[in-house]
């Protein structure tokens, strides 16, 4: 038989856990785990996407510059003479930037770059780069809206060509007019020349060649075409 006092100090200590149960069991649900991170109350900024690798917000002074002496290579004029007078983006059809040679062969994806026309007295000319302005080409200059036939502006360029040792594509047709010639000779007999007196309808037409013009006369056919000695204008 078990001693009242054993009893009654067996009655104290469970009485005592109990009552400091009932105290923390409030606060267990409270306590993280020390192994949990705390999470901010804040939400992460994410990072914006990255314009890709080597692209630029704008065309570089000196791959402008490399524009400009490429055009003074062209025609003939120091770069000091030609002057920037606009730079716009633009997206080219093409790997080619749209001005593709012939039998080349462009890769179908657009192309971020570049239009940029540059000035040189009255004239101007337009550059397609890409978005570096490592790639880029010339825009060729249409002949100007004056019914000329384009077998007759074929020739006249050819010939000029072949005169002033320039690249086809830089030369341009600034101006081309109907007339009529005195003779055969379209007015520019050679020394000990035959012409025949009847008149000769035809076209006088003027090639901006670099720094020079020439002007030549041709038949309404383009079969017979001649350069005047002096200077077009």
């Amino acid at each position: 038989m078990l001693h009242p006092s054993f009893v009654m100090k067996i009655l104290k200590h469970t009485l005592a856990y109990l009552v400091l149960v009932s105290l923390l069991s409030p606060l267990v649900g409270t306590i993280a785990p020390v192994s949990a991170a705390p999470q901010p109350s804040y939400e992460i900024a994410k990072s914006k996407p990255r314009k890709p690798s080597g692209t630029s917000d704008y065309l570089s002074p000196s791959r402008v510059n490399i524009l400009r002496q490429d055009l003074s290579r062209r025609i003939g004029i120091p770069p000091g003479k030609i002057r920037v007078t606009s730079v716009t983006q633009a997206t080219w059809p093409n790997t080619c930037l749209g001005l593709p040679t012939p039998g080349e062969v462009c890769g179908q994806a657009l192309v971020e770059g570049w239009r940029v026309v540059l000035v040189s007295g009255s004239q101007s000319w337009t550059y397609r780069t890409d978005a570096n302005g490592q790639v880029y080409r010339l825009e060729e200059s249409p002949a100007p809206q004056t019914g000329l036939p384009q077998a007759i502006a074929d020739r006249v360029l050819q010939d000029a060509a072949q005169r002033t040792s320039l690249p086809l594509t830089t030369l341009r047709i600034v101006r081309a007019e109907r007339r009529t010639w005195p003779n055969g000779c379209l007015g520019l007999s050679r020394s000990g020349e035959m012409c025949t007196q009847a008149l000769v309808p035809g076209w006088r037409v003027v090639v901006l060649a670099g720094p020079q013009r020439l002007a030549y006369r041709t038949n309404d056919s383009g079969s017979v075409i001649r350069l005047e000695s002096s200077p077009g204008s």
